[in-house]
């Protein structure tokens, strides 16, 4: 099956899913929450995304000699598997294994940070970013400040911005993130 999209790491999936599916406007969306583990075990459940989200690699679900920096990134790239080519990527702003595999398969990235620490270098490598800055999740395409909107208490900093970026991708017009 194709879904809207597909969301792993090692925390906050749910919340996440939950974000994407509120911002996008349909709680019913057919967003996909994949644990790391079940990739392991038996690959991805679906044949095709739209975009796909890594929240994270630090994994707690997976056996132990999964856990390691490297093998992890290998495990949650698996996620940019079912996206076409060019398309969409949200993944940390440090996580330079998990972007470079998906550049690697003809992907676009973007990255995010729950804080203001999103360098030139991720900015320079990424189509977009977003980060949280001044109680506000800013959103950045191409070098232009797209998006500024307030935190919200409820949510953690990390995922408001991952999903800042997952909803504007999945809007029309897609181009602003993907293009």
């Amino acid at each position: 099956p194709h879904v809207l999209c597909g969301v792993t790491g090692g925390s906050a999936r749910a919340e996440l899913r939950t974000e994407i599916a509120r911002g996008h406007g349909d709680e019913a969306a057919l967003i996909v929450d994949v644990s790391p583990a079940f990739i392991l075990q038996a690959g991805l459940p679906y044949a095709a995304s739209d975009i796909a989200v890594v929240m994270d690699a630090d994994l707690t679900d997976v056996p132990e000699r999964y856990q390691d920096t490297e093998r992890a990134a290998r495990i949650v790239s698996v996620i940019a598997d079912a996206l076409p080519r060019k398309g969409l990527l949200v993944a940390p702003a440090k996580l330079w294994d998990v972007q470079d595999y998906a550049r690697d398969q003809g992907c676009t990235v973007a990255v995010f940070s729950g804080e203001n620490d999103v360098t030139q270098r991720d900015r320079f490598r990424a189509r977009s970013a977003a980060w949280v800055e001044d109680g506000h999740v800013v959103v950045e395409h191409r070098g232009r400040v797209v998006s500024r909107e307030r935190l919200k208490d409820d949510v953690a900093p990390a995922v408001q911005a991952a999903a800042a970026l997952a909803v504007r991708a999945l809007q029309p017009p897609a181009g602003q993130i993907t293009g």
